[in-house]
């Protein structure tokens, strides 16, 4: 787990709200995407599907649902694909976009065990936890 410190935490605040205010802008989000939304939540979105399912066999519609667990989809971003997606889609571009970049790269990790620290380790992938962003 990344420990963030309060001025950084202040600082990518104010960058997602830059970047909230430009995806709305622009509507960049979909529609139905609960995650990462004022007034949208993990409930709002099983209300949704709630409502969808429940309407379809109204309706006598044939339904399928799908879960995928997603609890570790974090540690698993590739960060130039996450980059490459920022630019391409929602069109951050030049200091914007060499901020995200310095925010994902470089960063190392370490394990502690009863005190004993690992040698740093460089973090190819995944974004910080405890963001915000």
């Amino acid at each position: 787990m990344s420990n963030l410190s309060f001025l950084s935490k202040l600082i990518e605040k104010a960058a997602l709200y830059r970047l909230n205010h430009h995806a709305n802008q622009h509507n960049l989000l979909p529609k139905n995407q609960s995650a990462y939304r004022k007034k949208h939540s993990c409930e709002s979105a099983l209300l949704r599907l709630v409502h969808d399912l429940l309407n379809a066999m109204e309706h006598q519609e044939v339904t399928a649902l799908i879960a995928i667990d997603l609890s570790a989809a974090f540690d698993t971003d590739d960060h130039e694909i996450l980059l490459d997606v920022v630019q391409q889609q929602y069109g951050v571009r030049d200091k914007a976009l060499c901020w995200i970049n310095s925010y994902l790269n470089e960063r190392t990790c370490v394990v502690s065990v009863n005190s004993s620290l690992s040698n740093p380790r460089p973090l190819e992938c995944s974004v910080p936890q405890g963001s915000c962003l």
